[in-house]
């Protein structure tokens, strides 16, 4: 369903994700005008939020681009950050990171708005290493990663950025004195600082030595949250979980409800997993219909969520070659032959439920749960499918569905 009075230029028009834009911004910076795409399913929707605005004004202030090339925007969320400093400064090579698949598609769709046609966007928790190194490095840095999270942030920033290179970052004011403390405790040396009302930016080197600064091989291990031993449904299974996820210490009702529908059908061959969570559901199909599952495709726009649930399947004995990741902003998008679609819906406000759920599915069951207004919602619109069966519980709603 397009938003209603909103017209987008047409190649944004043509890709899938622009079904997602609910508005389009003006932005000014250093003389440049520029447009910005945000949506509902996105961080900051009805304009550029306040953090970046003050770090795009100390940045415009205080960093010399004149010997500054390879840039990372790390995430990136819509691109606005990047793009802005490439539109002011075509020369440098920008490159935008993020965990949410969507928020790298709509920097796609705002570079192509903005007229800029050559960066990079990759997929990442959080930073990952690389031994390229950076000119300058730039963040909005998410807020909710936990404690270990942060500080695996900020030092593979240090890790990351070039000897004589520049790191800038935004943070809400709460998380001050933790910044300040883990930079303390790297060695970095500030070399700007500004606060706002509810925001710190602070700029910072590397240290010459960075010899005492260790963080872990495995990208996920700063996520981790706990490590447990559950019984659910008559079967015992271990499980990591991560922070930022739900259901990290009992199954919620989504995935109840799912597993129920699942145990009297019997799955088999293929099944694509949409928003598998800590895992929860994919280790428990595999625990309930031993043999019968040939494929798990673990799907959906949150690399933590297909890393942490990858991580679960094998340790509950499920073979890595058996396991397959798709890191994209809708399930239609999927090409790969699937006899079971399992999904916990993205749940987007203005959007068409069957537009971001339903639409381009190929034949398949199709398993799907959630709250039972927005079931509701999702039928409501659409005649291509009917229910199968329908189980509630507690004001959630699973359905079994097949294309008529």
């Amino acid at each position: 369903m397009k938003k209603a009075n909103l017209s987008l230029p047409g190649r944004i028009r043509d890709e899938k994700v622009s079904i997602l834009v609910d508005k389009i911004v003006d932005f000014s910076f250093m003389g440049e005008k520029l447009k910005f795409c945000l949506s509902h399913a996105l961080f900051s929707s009805f304009d550029v939020d306040v953090g970046t605005k003050l770090l795009l004004k100390t940045v415009a202030q205080r960093i010399n681009f004149e010997k500054i090339v390879k840039t990372k925007d790390i995430g990136a969320g819509a691109g606005i950050i990047g793009i802005c400093l490439k539109k002011k400064f075509p020369h440098i090579d920008v490159t935008f990171t993020d965990r949410d698949m969507l928020a790298l598609d709509f920097t796609k769709l705002n570079n192509e708005l903005n007229g800029i046609g050559d960066y990079r966007v990759s997929g990442e928790l959080g930073i990952r290493r690389a031994d390229i190194k950076y000119d300058f490095i730039v963040s909005n840095i998410p807020a909710k990663i936990g404690d270990k999270g942060l500080e695996d942030f900020i030092k593979k920033m240090i890790l990351s950025v070039a000897a004589d290179g520049i790191c800038a970052v935004v943070v809400i004011k709460p998380l001050t004195t933790q910044i300040r403390e883990i930079l303390a405790g790297a060695g970095a040396a500030l070399t700007f600082e500004e606060m706002g009302k509810a925001h710190w930016v602070v700029h910072f080197k590397a240290p010459e030595n960075l010899d005492g600064i260790k963080v872990p091989a495995d990208e996920i291990a700063p996520y981790i949250r706990d490590n447990i031993a559950q019984k659910d449904f008559g079967f015992s299974y271990k499980l990591k979980t991560v922070f930022n996820l739900p259901d990290f210490d009992t199954m919620g009702y989504q995935s109840e409800l799912l597993l129920d529908l699942l145990k009297n059908e019997k799955p088999s061959g293929a099944c694509l997993f949409w928003n598998p969570g800590q895992g929860r559901v994919p280790v428990l199909a595999h625990k309930i219909f031993p043999g019968k599952i040939s494929r798990y495709i673990l799907a959906g726009r949150d690399l933590l969520q297909l890393q942490i649930s990858r991580d679960n399947l094998i340790a509950n004995g499920v073979q890595a070659e058996n396991i397959s990741v798709k890191h994209v902003s809708l399930v239609g998008e999927i090409m790969e032959p699937v006899q079971n679609y399992i999904i916990i819906p993205d749940v987007i406000p203005m959007t068409d439920g069957y537009d971001i759920t339903l639409k381009d599915l190929r034949h398949a069951n199709i398993f799907i749960s959630d709250k039972s207004t927005n079931i509701f919602r999702l039928l409501e619109k659409q005649n291509a499918y009917r229910v199968v069966k329908r189980i509630k519980k507690n004001g959630f709603t699973g359905i079994y569905l097949r294309r008529h």
